[in-house]
């Protein structure tokens, strides 16, 4: 499983806390994005890198969404310095998009990008056109529930519901993603 900063990882009496965990509240919180790593009662998070470099494929999560371009927080070793991206609509897909939350993705899903410059404010701009870049986790558009994959799309088990995404077509499950990543 791959988790963001500041995501809910566990329990204090589950689980130990190890590198890139903290408890707050008797919770485990990611403070760095990357994998989840749970063994011998202690859960840590590998720390993703801390500047992304053009070519870089990276994690993250979809924070806002504009008529032409969606704000991606990515993966960051300072959780508390985000790293954010700019992707545009002509970057989002090899296919012509008529309506981003129909075609490509919602707010909350997490998705895989490449990077393919930065921007004189900092941010990067991100790209999606590849086959095999796209949204690994999807969340409910009804009930903001965990969805599955099911070939091309995501279902809800909670609301019986199906929604399409732009999902990466060569999928060979988290281990091959996991070494495509920029992670240190």
């Amino acid at each position: 499983m791959i988790v963001l900063p500041g995501e809910n990882v566990g329990s204090e009496e589950e689980f130990i806390p190890g590198k890139g965990v903290m408890v707050k509240d008797g919770e485990l919180i990611a403070i760095s994005g990357g994998p989840l790593q749970k063994e011998n009662q202690t859960v840590a998070v590998e720390r993703a890198k801390e500047f992304l470099r053009p070519g870089d494929v990276a994690l993250g999560r979809v924070e806002e969404i504009y008529e032409k371009q969606a704000l991606i927080r990515l993966a960051s070793s300072k959780p508390f310095f985000p790293m954010y991206g700019r992707l545009k609509i002509e970057n989002m897909a090899p296919f012509y998009v008529r309506d981003i939350r129909q075609d490509v993705f919602k707010k909350g899903d997490i998705v895989v990008v490449k990077v393919i410059g930065r921007l004189v404010d900092g941010t990067y701009d991100l790209s999606m056109r590849d086959a095999d870049l796209g949204v690994v986790q999807a969340y409910c558009g009804r009930c903001r529930h965990r969805m599955k994959r099911t070939g091309r799309a995501f279902f809800c088990n909670h609301c019986i519901h199906l929604e399409k995404r732009k999902v990466p077509l060569v999928w060979n499950g988290i281990s091959s993603l996991l070494e495509r990543l920029s992670f240190i």
